[in-house]
């Protein structure tokens, strides 16, 4: 574990550094969202997934064509159990050109998602 933590750390390193020669570019968020993902899922990194959810954010916000941040963030919040935030987070990537290679991941899961996304909508309408 002390070496897996060591590789993470110098990672982290180098992607704050990728960071500061170009903040603006929103792959840097999106790898240092997976590394907190797969770290998290180990225990190697405390808070990991909240981590990676706000990294995902970041490179959205950065680039709101960023399909992959926008996959992996709707795969957190469908663990958190929010389906309807998973859904809503991939539905607005349509507003935006998408490569046909991205289409085979992202639509199948909306896909997926549509019904729950819709229950949980419809369910928050009648209790509030």
């Amino acid at each position: 574990p002390s070496e897996q933590i060591t590789l993470k750390e110098q990672a982290l390193l180098l992607l704050d550094n990728a960071e500061t020669m170009n903040p603006a570019w929103s792959e840097i968020n999106f790898k240092r969202g997976r590394l907190y993902a797969v770290t998290g899922a180990y225990n190697l990194t405390p808070d990991g997934e909240k981590l990676a959810q706000e990294q995902y954010q970041i490179a959205i916000r950065k680039n709101p064509m960023h399909y992959r941040a926008r996959e992996e963030l709707a795969k957190i919040l469908v663990a958190q159990g929010q389906p309807a935030a998973a859904f809503d987070i991939l539905a607005a990537g349509l507003e935006y050109p998408m490569p046909a290679a991205i289409n085979e991941n992202y639509l199948p899961l909306m896909r997926q998602l549509q019904g729950l996304a819709a229950v949980q909508k419809k369910y928050r309408e009648q209790t509030e």
